[in-house]
Order: structure tokens, then C-alpha cells, then sequence
């Protein structure tokens, strides 16, 4: 990837998205492993297209991350449950661990939701967060614009931070092709089972995301990103808006 406007290479797609979370200059990886001299160490905010406050850079990053730095453990598989008690059962279902399904991935996450993410370098043990709305609009042709904006707080200083996706129709109904802002693909999304695994690898890391559905309003992703500089572990939890 090159910074734009200017042709310049500056690392991978996901790692440098933290100037863009933060508007403020820290250490990065590049897209060669290494870390970008005297500054303080601080990880990506998610896989997106994202626009660094105040520079006007247009850089890329990833939502979610693993429990614990594991995949979180299977629960069992159930069908939606409606009409009288439907919202009690829901929430008895997400405290036991099942998952909910979703027969029609775009249909079910068009609209409003809140954000609340946890973002952790395993390696440093710093941690930061970020809060906001993500929007799914409609795209022109099909599929679904995704849009978020918020403010990311790492290492005590807080910035506003946006990033963007392209949610199309997958290769089966009711599933999702995700794409990064400029087109580039990011992975494929099936959450027909309420839950879903998927890995995308960049350069010599892997970022492996696993998404659950708890129930109707409700949803999470958990990233987990793994390299040679490497070890972070990214958890975003969706709230549907009234």
C-alpha cells in the first residue's frame, strides 16, 4: 500500500491504520516486519479503509479479535425463537454460549450499531478502546456500505478514528464477501450457523477472525493478529440501535 497522493509505500494494510485511529505518529509495523524506530509501540484498530485525522491519509485496518487469544469454544447451533418470552430465551441462549443464525447476513446487519472495542498488544500488555456507531448503508448495485466513525483512546490520548468496508453478496445466498474501501477482498462472511472463522493473511502475519451472533440485536468479532512483531488481539461487540 502507498500513502496517498504521494506514491510512498507505508506498510501493510492493517498495522498502519493506527496513525490513522490515533491522527498522531507511533510506532508501526512495516509491511518488512520491523518496527518503526524511537517511537512508542501501539497496534491496529481494525481491517478497513481508514482516513488518519487530520493528515488526510487514507490507510486500512481490521475490527474484531479471539478471546484470550483463542478461538472461542463452539456452542451449540440453534434456531431462532420469536413471540411471547422470545427475548428471555435470547438471553438465556448467549449466557450458555449458543449462537444465533442468521439465514441472510445483509439483510440481518443493514442499519445502525453501536461499537465497543477492546484492542490489546499481547506483546507490551498496553491496551486502548474504541466506541462509535457503525452504519451498513446501501451500496450502489448491491451489497452493503460499511461506514464507522468513533474515537479510538490509546495509551490515555483519545482521537477520533473512521474506517470503511464493502460488505457484497457472497458466492452462496445469504452469505457476504467483505472488501476492503479500495476493492482489495478481506474475507468471506456465513454467519448461516451464527458463527464463523475466517483468516486473512498479510505478508508474513496471519489475522484470523472469529464472528458470533448472540442473538437478533446483537454480535461479535474477535481478531487475532499473529506475526513475526506481532501479537495482538482485537474484540468488537455490536449493539444494534433502537
Amino acid at each position: 500500500m502507498r500513502r496517498e497522493g504521494t506514491g510512498e509505500p507505508v506498510g501493510d494494510p492493517v498495522t498502519v491504520e493506527v496513525i490513522a485511529a490515533t491522527g498522531v505518529a507511533v510506532s508501526v509495523f512495516t509491511a518488512s516486519g520491523a518496527r518503526s524506530p524511537a517511537r512508542s509501540p501501539s497496534p491496529a484498530v481494525g481491517l478497513g479503509g481508514a482516513r488518519a485525522a487530520g493528515t488526510g491519509r487514507s490507510e486500512h485496518r481490521t475490527s474484531g479479535s479471539l478471546s484470550n487469544g483463542k478461538i472461542g469454544k463452539m456452542g451449540r447451533v440453534r434456531t431462532p425463537v420469536h413471540g411471547v418470552g422470545a427475548h428471555t430465551r435470547r438471553r438465556k441462549a448467549a449466557a450458555v454460549g449458543e449462537f444465533w443464525p442468521v439465514p441472510d447476513v445483509l439483510a440481518h446487519l443493514a442499519g445502525r450499531w453501536r461499537v465497543a472495542r477492546t484492542v490489546r498488544d499481547l506483546g507490551t500488555g498496553d491496551e486502548g478502546e474504541f466506541t462509535g456507531v457503525t452504519v451498513f448503508g446501501p451500496l450502489d448495485g448491491a451489497g452493503l456500505l460499511h461506514e464507522e466513525s468513533g474515537t479510538f483512546t490509546w495509551q490515555g490520548v483519545a482521537r477520533p478514528a473512521t474506517r470503511t468496508l464493502r460488505f457484497l453478496p457472497g458466492r452462496a445466498p445469504g452469505t457476504a464477501d467483505v472488501r476492503f474501501a479500495d476493492g482489495r477482498p478481506f474475507h468471506d462472511l456465513d454467519l448461516t450457523s451464527g458463527r464463523h472463522v475466517a483468516d486473512h493473511p498479510c505478508a508474513a502475519d496471519l489475522y484470523r477472525g472469529e464472528f458470533t451472533v448472540r442473538d437478533a440485536d446483537h454480535w461479535r468479532t474477535v481478531w487475532r493478529v499473529r506475526g513475526p512483531a506481532k501479537d495482538l488481539l482485537l474484540v468488537t461487540d455490536y449493539s444494534r440501535e433502537a
